[in-house]
């Protein structure tokens, strides 16, 4: 019987410290708005990096269905994507905005807030304003040079008023 209590013990234990740190990322998400923990901080940061790195294996690791789940409950889908899902999103919205500027948008790459807008409009609308930050900033951000061409493509850095080097050079 012993060991049947040494076996059940580390299981406990493994769950409580499962709870506190949840409870600390759920506490984090709600102070910063990401579920992105840096590493560097301490031993919780260490935690989340490893369940990130669990929750990009092939059917999530070796997390169980109903921590993916607590985890994904938690809004850690977008978060902890990966490098290419990310790149693959980004130019998923820049095809929307694309879209969006070839139809309703009559030629224009600026998304107006409207009254009673779908979410995949306000979704659009938030990606374009993210965009529009990121550019004002030295070096564009976090703006690839790819994505720095998708968006002169579609035409959105010229009506956005963004001197890329190249009009800089044309100047």
């Amino acid at each position: 019987i012993g060991a049947i209590e040494d076996w059940k013990e580390p299981a406990a234990r493994e769950q409580r410290n499962w709870d506190r740190n949840m409870a600390k990322l759920k506490a984090y998400k709600e102070a910063h708005g990401h579920t992105n923990k840096p590493q560097r901080d301490g031993r919780f940061g260490k935690w989340v990096h490893n369940k990130i790195i669990e929750y990009r294996k092939p059917s999530h690791g070796s997390l169980t269905s109903a921590r993916v789940a607590e985890l994904e409950e938690l809004g850690v889908a977008k978060d902890w994507q990966s490098g290419r899902q990310r790149a693959d999103a980004w130019f998923a919205m820049a095809k929307e905005l694309e879209d969006y500027r070839d139809g309703p948008g009559e030629g224009s790459c600026s998304i107006p807030k409207r009254e009673g807008e779908t979410d995949a409009h306000r979704k659009l609308r938030n990606w374009v304003n993210t965009q529009k930050k990121n550019l004002k900033k030295p070096d564009h951000g976090n703006i690839t040079h790819e994505r720095m061409d998708r968006l002169e493509e579609i035409g959105a850095l010229a009506q956005w008023g963004v001197d890329t080097w190249m009009t800089q050079y044309s100047k």
